[in-house]
C-alpha cells in the first residue's frame, strides 16, 4: 500500500485510477481551513495540484487513459456555482451547465470520462422548466465535442418509465451506467445505457 501524501494540508481523497497507474483525486491545500483542489498523482510519487476553474474548490472523479480528468470544480468567490470541467493536461475546460443563469441551478458534476474525452455526470434544468411531475431538476448529462446534452433526450420511448438522474460512468465503448428513476414507483434503479448506430449499416 502506497500513502500518496497530500497537496499541503491535512488529508486526501482518491477517486479514479487508469491503467497506467495515474490517480486522480481531491487533497486539502495547504493552509488553515484550505480547501481541497484536484490531483494528478503520477507514476513517479508526485502528486499536481490542477487548480480550480475560478473560487476556491476542485474535485477529481476520473481519468482516462490519455490521463485527462473529468470532476467539478467552483467557478467564481461569489456564490460558489460547481460546473464540470475536463483536465487535458494543461487546461482545465468548463463543461458549462444545462441549468441556464439562474444561481440556483447553474451547476453540473463530472463523474466519469472515457478514452475519447466523452464526459458524464449529471446537472441541473434550468429552474422555470422543472421536470413534469417531479420536485427534482437533476438529471443525466453526457458532453462530448464541446456540447453538454440532457441524456433523457437520448433514450427514445425508455423516457416514458424512467428518469435518468445521474450518469456516474462511461467505458470506451461509450456504454454509460447511472442512476435512472422509475417514475411509476419513483425508485432509483441502476442502468446500463448501450449506444445504437444511427442511419444506415453496411
Amino acid at each position: 500500500m502506497t500513502d500518496l501524501g497530500t497537496l499541503g494540508g491535512k488529508y486526501a481523497q482518491a477517486l479514479g485510477i487508469n491503467d497506467s497507474g495515474f490517480v486522480t483525486g481531491n487533497s486539502q491545500i495547504a493552509g488553515i481551513d484550505a480547501p481541497s483542489h484536484a490531483f494528478i498523482w503520477d507514476i513517479t510519487n508526485k502528486m499536481v495540484d490542477l487548480g480550480t476553474l475560478a473560487g476556491n474548490s476542485s474535485y477529481g472523479t476520473s481519468i482516462n487513459a490519455q490521463n485527462d480528468v473529468a470532476g467539478y470544480s467552483t467557478i467564481n468567490s461569489v456564490d460558489n456555482r460547481v460546473h464540470a470541467f475536463l483536465y487535458d493536461g494543461t487546461t482545465m475546460l468548463d463543461l458549462g451547465s444545462l441549468g441556464g443563469a439562474s444561481a440556483g441551478s447553474d451547476h453540473s458534476f463530472a463523474l466519469g470520462v472515457n478514452a475519447t474525452d466523452q464526459v458524464v455526470g449529471y446537472s441541473y434544468l434550468p429552474s422555470n422548466n422543472p421536470i413534469p411531475g417531479s420536485k427534482s431538476k437533476q438529471v443525466a448529462f453526457i458532453w462530448q465535442q464541446g456540447l453538454m446534452v440532457d441524456l433523457n433526450g437520448l433514450i427514445g420511448t425508455a423516457a416514458n418509465n424512467y428518469r435518468l438522474y445521474s450518469a456516474t460512468a462511461i467505458n470506451d465503448r461509450g456504454q454509460i451506467v447511472a442512476v435512472a428513476v422509475a417514475t411509476s414507483t419513483n425508485t432509483f434503479h441502476a442502468v446500463l445505457l448501450t449506444p445504437t448506430p444511427v442511419g444506415p449499416q453496411p
